[in-house]
């Protein structure tokens, strides 16, 4: 789509108490980008129409159908009453709402998905939603309860390798100009020596090898400042766990962002148990985006 018909945000709404706070960062974010906003009830189909019908009755399942349409209806009028010039829409699909979402990831902006602190990854990410982030097309942002979304902190994006994708990059970037903020990459590396998980590698081991991530880094902040010279890019170098890296820095960022695969921000990230931790975990909204998995 060109600049007069800009991609939209894409928001997965459950109903009442189920994802509020993530329609209302997406909101927001179609905002600074300028595109439209699609909250979208997705309702699993039964098994069979003529199971459906011998469980529930036709009636009740018609009616369950209307409640939930009328409830989405009722959001999307709310979030044009708090935000008169955004361009909404509300859309009620019966279908398998992992698919649904993966699919409108394709030609979306941004697919959104909320988190509940209450049940934790599982509530949300650990069917649904973990499907959609590890399969989806393009970025996937997923957003904890009660999110500060006045919330002043950088973008921080995870620098895992030498390979790490330009697209990464770039998104963290055009997010960090939209709002306004400062962009950090940010790397963490394991201080312990090989084999020997109780030992840490010498001060001096530490120092140099931070000095020469900055170094490589410094090719990255080049390449995106002549992109994008409106944004302040700086680099910090951690010892320790990537996943304890960007949980402590997404208590004060505004976005952590990081890639799927192995090319990509951290390796393995949203498959492995690294990434649930830091989805489940990160105090700030993080968006994952889709990037080559490592040959």
């Amino acid at each position: 789509m060109n600049a007069s018909h800009p991609r939209p945000i894409v928001v997965g709404y459950d109903g009442p108490g189920h994802g509020d706070d993530g329609v209302t960062w997406a909101a927001r974010t179609a905002m600074l980008r300028g595109a439209p906003l699609t909250l979208v009830t997705v309702v699993r189909p039964p098994m069979s129409a003529h199971a459906g019908a011998a469980l529930f009755g036709v009636g009740p399942m018609e009616a369950e159908a209307d409640h939930l349409r009328g409830v989405l209806d009722d959001q999307v009028d709310a979030v044009r009453g708090r935000f008169p010039e955004l361009d909404v829409q509300g859309q009620f699909v019966i279908a398998n709402p992992a698919l649904t979402l993966i699919e409108a990831s394709e030609t979306a902006e941004l697919v959104v998905i909320g988190r509940r602190r209450l049940h934790g990854l599982a509530a949300v990410l650990g069917g649904t939603g973990d499907h959609v982030v590890s399969h989806a097309r393009g970025p996937i942002a997923v957003v904890p309860e009660n999110t500060d979304a006045a919330h002043s902190g950088p973008v921080v994006v995870g620098v895992e390798s030498l390979a790490t994708s330009d697209v990464v990059l770039d998104v963290a970037a055009r997010e960090a100009e939209l709002a306004g903020r400062e962009l950090l990459l940010l790397h963490a590396w394991d201080v312990r020596v090989p084999w020997r998980f109780d030992r840490l590698a010498d001060p001096e081991r530490i120092r140099d090898v931070g000095l020469a991530w900055e170094e490589v880094m410094g090719e990255d902040i080049d390449r995106l400042r002549n992109r994008f010279p409106a944004v302040a890019i700086r680099t910090e170098v951690v010892p320790g766990s990537a996943v304890d890296a960007l949980v402590e820095w997404s208590q004060q960022a505004s976005v952590v962002v990081v890639g799927s695969h192995g090319r990509g921000g951290f390796a393995g990230m949203v498959l492995g148990s690294t990434s649930r931790r830091l989805l489940q975990s990160s105090h700030s909204p993080a968006i994952v985006v889709p990037t080559p998995r490592s040959e």
